[in-house]
């Protein structure tokens, strides 16, 4: 069994000094994803250091109910902590648990039977890493909280990440590699490699994984193409490593391109602009702009950086099928198949990026997705969003007939009996639970509790799960917090099987 040690303020919520009620807890925006991610292989621990009890400002009534507090929070999203540790010490107290010292992680190894060699320590000071090292764990520095602050401080060659969101992609892709880091960097290595010499590579990112080529390779773009299955008419999104080489694409850098850039980048937005004349027209399908963005997932970035130029690259998929949010997703291609396979695990936020054109007055949402329309909408004011049913196509996504399953899909209201017109039946619940009458039903079902992020992270895994079951339908119940969000609403809608029109 391995485990996951995580700090507290900093890397999961945003430290605000000593913190002494719940009230006072905000999480950190990558925190509920990233824990989600990181438990389906690990067990999860909090470390976390409050000298605010020595020094009087705290009680240990203080920091115990913040810590149930965080507790309970992840448990109604579906993320289990195991145990909380925290040191109450000073500096000058020497006491045994203070970090570095690995004493929490020793006492976590012998009460869980954990295999400490295979386990991290994620946080934003130079003790946790310190902490990992002294364990045998290892450990990965996130640049939240005081992250930035600290970071000259660092001694030794560690992973580095923008917050714990990244953290965890790390995690998860060393896990595919059997926690070795130098198997990790051959995998990256040989995938470049392969770009390097006209090839096309599957690789992951923080949304869907991708199938992608050299943007400059016009001959290896039109074989993505032609895998896929296509139509030349839809753009591809161009990944750069940083928001410079992203923005060396494009012609037309505005003050809110750099404020969208300099919020969300790297991250899941795609933003839109005017082409620079180096941008083959197979990227852009003939149109004057292209679509760039800057990969939230570490493991892609390292993998552009290595292979020297941006990557243009779709979803790795038969054009309109269901998006692959793993690996194994990425098969069955139409045509030909990849030159290499870089695997990082499950996709962190399971949903593809939001997609925003800057060419307009007024900014418009072609592709709702990742980052929520208001998040946008507080950052830059006013935006408009593109009609579904618009004819041109300005970006990925915007086909009427997309991100759908083999299996016909249909959306079932609750509370409405399923139809025996349905045949064998696998039921997907999103926004609640399976009702009695479906799983009396139902062949195989799936939940997607939570909130509106939660939901969209593990919808195509289920969509995946359900697909490959043989059934003769899928029914979608809609419910809750899934029936308002408009994500979810438009990628069942264009994956539904009451879509009459044809897409190939």
């Amino acid at each position: 069994m391995k485990a996951v040690f995580l700090d507290r303020d900093g890397t999961l919520i945003e430290d605000r000094g000593y913190i002494a009620s719940p009230d006072d807890v905000v999480f950190l925006p990558s925190t509920f994803l990233a824990l989600r991610k990181l438990s389906k292989n690990y067990l999860l621990f909090l470390v976390t250091q409050q000298s605010g009890v020595a020094r009087g400002i705290l009680t240990t009534e203080n920091v115990l109910r913040v810590n149930n507090y965080i507790e309970r929070k992840l448990s109604d999203a579906g993320i289990h902590i195991q145990h909380s540790y925290f040191c109450p010490h000073d500096t000058e107290d020497r006491c045994p648990c203070k970090k570095p010292s690995p004493i929490f992680l020793s006492d976590a190894a012998v009460r869980w039977g954990l295999d400490l060699a295979g386990s991290y320590v994620i946080g934003d000071h130079p003790h946790d890493v310190e902490m990992a090292k002294a364990a045998g764990a290892q450990g990965i520095y996130v640049l939240s909280g005081h992250g930035r602050k600290h970071r000259a401080e660092l001694q030794g060659d560690w992973l580095v990440a923008h917050d714990v969101g990244e953290a965890a992609d790390w995690v998860a892709a060393l896990h595919c590699y059997g926690n070795q880091p130098a198997l990790l960097d051959e995998a990256i290595q040989k995938s470049a490699d392969a770009v390097k010499k006209g090839g096309v590579v599957v690789f992951p990112t923080e949304t869907v994984y991708g199938v992608g080529a050299s943007a400059f390779n016009e001959k290896a773009i039109s074989r993505i193409y032609r895998m896929k299955g296509r139509p030349a008419s839809n753009p591809l999104i161009v990944h750069a490593a940083t928001s410079e080489k992203a923005f060396e694409l494009t012609t037309s850098r505005n003050g809110k391109a750099e404020l969208l850039a300099d919020h969300f980048w790297p991250g899941p937005l795609t933003l839109i602009m005017r082409a620079h004349d180096s941008v083959p027209s197979p990227v852009r399908a003939g149109l004057p702009t292209v679509a760039v963005r800057v990969p939230g997932n570490p493991v892609a970035r390292a993998f552009i950086q290595a292979a020297g130029c941006p990557i243009a690259a779709p979803s790795a998929n038969p054009s309109g099928f269901l998006s692959p949010v793993s690996a194994l997703h990425s098969v069955g291609f139409v045509h030909d198949e990849p030159d290499a396979i870089l695997d990082g695990g499950e996709c962190r936020f399971g949903i593809e990026s939001t997609i925003i054109s800057l060419i307009y007055q007024t900014p418009l949402v072609l592709r709702q997705g990742a980052i929520p329309l208001e998040t946008i909408q507080r950052l830059i004011g006013d935006v408009h969003v593109a009609d579904p049913l618009r004819s041109t196509v300005e970006a990925p996504g915007m086909l009427r007939r997309h991100y759908a399953p083999k299996t016909p899909l249909h959306v079932i209201p609750a509370g409405l009996p399923l139809a025996g017109y349905l045949g064998s039946v696998g039921v997907l619940t999103a926004g609640g639970r399976t009702s009695p009458d479906d799983l009396e039903v139902a062949e195989l079902t799936r939940e997607l509790p939570g909130d509106g992020e939660m939901i969209l992270a593990g919808l195509y895994n289920a969509l995946h799960d359900l697909d490959s079951a043989g059934l003769d339908s899928i029914a979608v119940r809609l419910m809750g917090a899934a029936a308002t969000c408009p994500v979810l609403s438009d990628r069942i809608w264009r994956a539904s099987s009451q879509i009459k029109e044809e897409y190939r």
